[in-house]
């Protein structure tokens, strides 16, 4: 299994443990297109957030600020600062592709 496997399996254990409905999975994909959106479109916010010279510690509080303007939930803002905390972040992208691919394999759908 993947590293990017790996987390994003965590990540919907998660959310499903937290009692996530469907509607609020719809939502926590979206805040994964969101995030890389992010990181796509800011040269400042992939810098800071995928480069070794910021700190997780200061990661973390990037992602705060970010989580707060764009409404993430509280359980994607966490999995954001475990990935920052890990330096993982640089994977988040594998993880987001990943995370798609383990609902639909969960929730019995098909790619195609």
């Amino acid at each position: 299994m993947s590293l990017a496997t790996s987390y994003a399996k965590a990540l919907y254990a998660a959310a499903k443990e937290d009692r996530t409905s469907t509607e609020s999975m719809d939502q926590l994909e979206g805040h994964l297109d969101a995030f890389q959106g992010i990181l796509d479109s800011s040269n400042d916010a992939r810098k800071a957030l995928l480069g070794p010279v910021v700190s997780a510690k200061d990661k973390g509080e990037v992602i705060k600020a970010l989580g707060a303007k764009a409404g993430f939930s509280k359980i994607f803002l966490q999995f954001l600062i475990l990935l920052a905390n890990k330096r993982r972040l640089p994977a988040f992208s594998k993880i987001r592709d990943a995370f798609t691919a383990v609902r639909m394999e969960a929730e019995g759908g098909v790619t195609g």
